[in-house]
């Protein structure tokens, strides 16, 4: 198989896509991403805590969190910040540390953009390995965007 066409089995992996509006400016959703005590505040879906143990948010800087559920079942994930424009993008690897998706590295943009009522955050999250994958982290992320929207109407901050 040719670099070409690795890239090109690459690019058929699926994607999540999703596309939510939030009444904050891009400033402060931003910042729910990058400060780990925003973060631990909202990030998980309902009934799943975020503990946060390291946060970088510059290109190679690391990050790390522990995703608990109401179980106490614990999820460790970390990655790398490839791209960092603050208020705007955010570019990192996300790599579980167990469970069936183990090891297997995933790319996540944020596209944070300015409109008339707040802000416009497109997430992206590429090369997953299956469309159960897909399902699984769609659920992940629209919880964990549910949850950030009543944060920021807590804490306009």
């Amino acid at each position: 198989m040719t670099q070409t066409q690795r890239a090109d089995a690459l690019d058929q992996n699926p994607v999540l896509r999703i596309t939510r509006t939030f009444d904050a400016k891009p400033e402060r959703v931003y910042a729910a991403f990058t400060n780990p005590g925003d973060l631990e505040k909202w990030f998980g879906p309902d009934g799943v805590n975020c503990i946060v143990h390291d946060i970088d948010p510059r290109p190679g800087g690391a990050y790390s969190f522990t995703m608990r559920g109401e179980n106490g079942e614990e999820h460790p994930l970390s990655g790398i910040f490839k791209e960092v424009i603050k208020n705007q993008k955010l570019v990192y690897t996300w790599v579980w540390e167990t469970g069936t998706m183990a090891g297997i590295e995933t790319r996540v943009t944020l596209d944070f953009k300015a409109v008339s009522d707040g802000t416009e955050l497109t997430l992206t999250h590429e090369l997953l390995a299956s469309e159960t994958a897909v399902e699984m982290h769609n659920v992940g992320w629209s919880g964990s965007f549910d949850c950030l929207a009543v944060e920021l109407i807590n804490q306009p901050h």
